[in-house]
């Protein structure tokens, strides 16, 4: 409760007492979430100012313009540049900054869809590898800037390029001019980037995640431009881990994780299942993100998409974020408080396809953030927010088409209906970018998707005003053609006219008549006798006679020309009710009774306009428990006989203690002998009070607390107005340090799990908890865990054993040299060896081999051949390692056993097609004949064949000890051009008794068949007809030698039966 007698009592103590510190500003609400240009949003919520000077407030990459400020209500209009993001309000006098739950969307009363009217390109040429841009008003001009990036080592010295926007005031055309800035050279390819205000001093940093093969950083640039000029300071990298190789960068956000009011980075990790999270131990207009910092959340495998947000309404942000081209999208609950982060278990959303970018919007307008997801395929899902009560909930996905492998995306209001329209690029060369055009209304979801651009290969995407008249524009790269393409909007704003019931002239006072604003456009103001002389090309009129009225905007070089409304404006004798003063208390405390009123003035209408935008009236008004929606302008006016005085206005502070939780330096868990800092929010000129087990501290009046015993700790707070409130409770226990202790068990082998036996002690009575650090970018939190290195080479293994974080930890360090293992395993003819046993068939040869490279192994036999033949029994064992410590053993016996001698007793012959022939083997104790379905036993030593086409048939022949040899025979089919004759190619007929006579191999086949032989000029040299088995040729014509050379034979079997071919005759 309220207490002025306190109050003045506590300002006076702690003016002479407590240093003035600035206080983190804490958003409550936006009165507004979605306007066009100027529109007033009144933010609520806490550790504002009183002097505007103090304060900046963002609306994504643009500054707000303040109109007044107190320490718990600003009220700021909503730039041309504002980009669909949160809202955020740093106070320069703390150098911290708060951020709102909510979005805020730029809109501008547009005129409809049409895609023709986002067909104004332009572009500018990067170099090769252009991959991500992202927008920010780098010097304060009020025109958003672009930063691209360069994910080729072909651009490693220019693969961050800033491109200043110097479009002209009034010019619609875009412009830009290049920045060769040397502090931005990274020498290294660059891939992902964001920017914002990390130093609390109201520039926007730039974070740039390292690209190509080796992505294991990222690096912040201090912004330390001027209006005009740009310029950043040279870049501090921050590594992902001390060895990261399996890791690599990729979407970056800022935002406060652990609400400390210094903001943080977030990154997630294609290349291994991890998220980052840097958190920011900077000070006012300093840098810093020391590897101390860095918190790693364990994932199921490698992210990409990336959005940070509060989806459950714990004013704490969660991450929200997509597998990278995999299934599945994943939101991890954020349960840090300040100066310390916590994280929960990533609840997963079912979502099948191969996953790239995500965005979070209020898509089907009901007031929950959904998620938009690409899949890398040739659609995007929508995931509908059904959380209700601080539980998230997510609904099945809704699938909408794409051009094919769609990817980047991004959020705006591109036609100016209020609502947010999505823009989706795709990875291919055929198709054009996707919009999607939202026409949701209160959570029925309804997407129009549209072609805009040309047909290229594009990727990331930004929805940002690039010419400064407050109607977002397209912002795109390209691969390949490496341009940076720009979509201009040239949606009209259609103007809207009001107030909607204006009042009557009375006593010469004149009405204002407002349009909907636009920049870069004309007004023309219209009474009932035409256009109205003199009157200003501005968007408000004071109207001073009665009439119709109505306003034309236009616009030429995007041919808009639209009139708006009539407001008709009376006039009136009576005279204006006396200007009312409000009175009432101004300074209330969260859920106290807000009341207001005026004097009573018989015969006139009272009309309050709320913050929440409803009308009340009356003389006094009140509103019970008040919250942070109920804060900011009450506005009166009173009316009689429609003469309306001009407005009076108050703006009522409802005084929001931050929530209050109680983080302990130590955790719940610290060391004996030591203390554990508690902690709470620091509110300026607040007093505080701590209790142990619910008795009273004596002494202890800040928002932090020396505990040196344990207990049960909660902190009660009353700020400057009077208004208090009380924390969680925290209980704390005191343990005995840790010690921590460990072996390595075995050899550490690479590709194996190396156990590491943990013999630390710790206090029996705390929960203990291990950190293992491998050294290679892996970790673990088993108490005795194992561990696969995946490269060879030295590492540093760390343990830390602690109860939870803060101090009370210990750790030691053990050095190890990882060597590749070669693991003997002795195949037997390709062949494992069921214990270590195999047949050596007698009179055979049978291959030993290792899957192990030449010279890192030793048989038995004295080679290091990775395969041995061998042909006697006995025990052959290898040895691999090739000297090192990582060594494997492997032994096989062969045992001799009786081998077979298949044998085909059937020759190759041929036979009519449709007739069958009996085949027969001998030699083994077991057959198998193939192919067996045109046999009749495939498993009998004499089967039936039956083959339609000339077919070659094989048997394998084995005995019990599975020694087995093949043979085959080839059945020909009369007919038959399949059959090919097998001859020698060449003879030598010299009477040497060696080769003398050229022979068909295979005649049993041709038996019956005419032939011929030709020399080269086509003379008949032989010819027999009817030829037999034992047929053979000399080399000779009419018994005198030919000449050596080529000879052609064609060989007649029957009328539709020819073969030919070549032999030649060398003497």
């Amino acid at each position: 409760m309220k207490n002025s007698v306190f109050i003045t009592f506590l300002t006076l103590t702690l003016a002479l007492a407590q240093h003035t510190y600035g206080q983190k500003p804490e958003i409550s609400n936006l009165n507004r979430k979605v306007g066009p240009l100027a529109t007033v949003v009144t933010i609520s919520g806490s550790g504002f100012s009183t002097n505007t000077n103090d304060l900046l407030v963002y609306f994504g990459s643009a500054k707000g313009r303040i109109l007044s400020s107190t320490s718990n209500i600003i009220e700021v209009q909503a730039p041309a540049g504002t980009t669909f993001d949160q809202v955020s309000v740093t106070n320069l006098s703390s150098g911290q900054t708060g951020y709102s739950k909510d979005y805020f969307l730029l809109s501008f009363r547009g005129e409809g869809f049409d895609p023709g009217r986002l067909s104004d390109l332009s572009f500018f040429n990067e170099e090769n590898g252009l991959f991500d841009v992202c927008d920010c008003d780098i010097d304060g001009d009020g025109l958003n800037d672009l930063i691209t990036t360069n994910n080729s080592e072909d651009a490693i010295s220019t693969s961050i390029t800033i491109f200043r926007n110097t479009t002209a005031d009034n010019s619609l055309t875009p412009g830009f001019q290049r920045i060769n800035d040397p502090d931005l050279n990274i020498a290294n390819a660059a891939r992902n980037l964001t920017c914002g205000d990390l130093d609390g001093d109201g520039k926007p940093e730039l974070v740039v995640g390292k690209g190509g093969n080796n992505a294991d950083r990222v690096y912040i640039f201090k912004n330390q431009s001027t209006v005009g000029a740009i310029n950043y300071a040279p870049f501090v990298a921050v590594q992902l881990s001390e060895n990261a190789t399996a890791s690599g960068t990729r979407k970056l956000k800022i935002h406060d994780m652990d609400v400390d009011g210094r903001p943080d980075i977030i990154m997630t990790d294609q290349g291994s299942g991890k998220i980052f999270v840097f958190r920011n131990e900077g000070a006012q207009g300093q840098i810093n993100f020391p590897n101390t910092s860095r918190f790693i959340i364990t994932t199921s495998g490698p992210s990409l998409g990336l959005e940070v947000a509060d989806m459950n309404g714990d004013n704490r942000p969660e991450i929200v974020y997509g597998s990278n081209l995999s299934a599945d999208v994943f939101i991890i609950r954020n349960n840090s408080a300040p100066g310390s982060l916590s994280f929960g278990t990533p609840q997963r959303i079912a979502v099948d396809g191969d996953l790239v970018n995500l965005v979070l919007a209020d898509l089907d307008v009901d007031g929950d953030l959904d998620i938009a997801v690409a899949n890398f395929v040739n659609n995007i899902f929508i995931l509908r927010n059904t959380s209700s009560s601080g539980n998230i909930s997510i609904s099945a996905p809704i699938v909408y088409e794409t051009g094919r492998l769609p990817w980047g995306l991004a959020v705006g209001d591109l036609d100016g209906n209020g609502k947010p329209d999505l823009v989706v690029t795709t990875n291919d060369e055929v198709d054009k970018i996707t919009v999607f055009q939202n026409k949701s209304d209160g959570g029925t979801l309804s997407l129009t998707g549209y072609e805009i651009g040309e047909a290229n290969i594009s990727r990331n995407v930004r929805i940002t005003d690039i010419n400064g008249d407050a109607r977002p524009d397209v912002v795109y790269t390209t691969d390949e053609i490496n341009q940076v393409q720009l979509l201009r909007n040239q949606h009209c704003v259609r103007p809207g006219l009001g107030p909607d019931s204006p009042p009557k002239i009375c006593d010469g006072k004149t009405v204002t008549l407002q349009a909907t604003r636009a920049l870069k456009s004309t007004y023309e103001w219209y009474d009932a006798n035409g256009a109205i002389s003199g009157a200003p090309d501005q968007p408000t009129y004071d109207a001073a006679t009665a009439g119709v009225y109505s306003v034309r905007l236009f616009n030429t070089p995007d041919n808009c020309d639209y009139t708006s409304n009539e407001i008709t404006i009376q006039s009136s004798t009576a005279s204006l009710p006396a200007t009312p003063a409000i009175t009432g208390n101004l300074e209330i405390c969260e859920n106290e009774t807000l009341s207001l009123s005026t004097n009573t003035v018989s015969g006139v209408q009272y009309f309050w306009n709320t913050p929440t935008g409803v009308i009340l009236t009356g003389s006094a008004i009140t509103i019970d428990a008040a919250t942070a929606e109920d804060a900011g302008r009450y506005t009166l006016v009173l009316e009689d006989d429609g003469c309306r005085t001009d407005p009076v206005s108050e703006i009522v502070n409802v005084n929001i203690i931050p929530e209050m939780v109680v983080t302990a330096e130590q955790s719940t868990i610290f060391c004996e002998g030591t203390s554990n800092l508690l902690s709470v929010a620091l509110i300026s000129y607040a007093t505080y009070s701590w209790y142990r087990d619910g008795n009273l501290i004596n002494g202890a009046s800040g928002n932090t607390f020396e505990a040196t015993s344990s207990g049960a700790y909660r902190s009660e707070v009353t700020d400057a107005n009077g208004c208090t409130d009380q924390s969680n409770t925290i209980t704390i226990q005191s343990a005995a340090k840790p010690v921590a202790s460990f072996d390595l068990i075995g050899n550490p082998c690479l590709g194996t799990a190396i156990p590491f036996e943990n013999n630390s002690t710790s206090d029996p009575n705390a929960t203990t908890f291990y950190n293992w650090d491998f050294g290679d970018g892996s970790t673990s939190n088993l108490e005795s865990p194992t561990h696969k290195y995946e490269n060879q080479g030295n590492y540093t293994v760390k343990l830390n054993v602690n109860y939870g974080g803060g101090g009370c930890f210990d750790e030691t360090t053990q050095d190890l040299s990882v060597s590749e293992l070669f693991a003997a395993n002795i195949k037997v003819n390709g062949e494992e060896a069921p214990d270590g046993v195999a047949n050596l068939c007698e009179g055979s040869v049978v291959t030993l081999s290792v899957d192990v490279p030449d010279g890192q192994l030793t048989w038995s036999t004295g080679s290091q051949n990775n395969e041995i033949q061998v042909n006697t029994p006995g025990l052959y064992s290898v040895t691999t390692g090739g000297g090192s410590d990582c060594t494997s053993y492997d032994e096989v016996t062969l045992e001799e056993t009786p081998n077979v001698n298949v044998e085909i007793l059937t020759e190759e012959t041929k036979i009519a097609r449709g007739e069958r022939i009996q085949l027969e083997a001998t030699g083994a104790d077991f057959y198998k004949w193939e192919p067996e379905e045109i046999l009749d036993d495939a498993f009998s030593p004499t089967p039936i064949a039956s083959p339609d086409f000339s077919t070659t048939f094989k048997v394998t022949g084995s005995n019990s000890f599975d020694c087995s040899q093949t043979d085959s025979v080839r059945i020909n089919i009369e007919g038959d051009r399949s059959i090919q004759v097998i001859a020698e190619p060449l003879f030598t007929p010299n009477d040497d008794g060696i080769n003398d006579l050229w022979r068909i191999n295979n005649i049993n086949n041709f038996t019956g068949c005419d032939i011929k032989i030709f020399n080269r000029n086509g003379q008949t040299v032989r010819e027999d007809t009817g030829i037999t088995a034992d047929w053979a040729w000399d080399g000779k014509m009419e018994g005198n030698d030919l000449p050596d050379g080529a000879y052609y034979f064609v060989l007649s079997c029957g009328d539709q039966e020819t073969y030919s071919g070549s032999v030649t005759v060398v003497r």
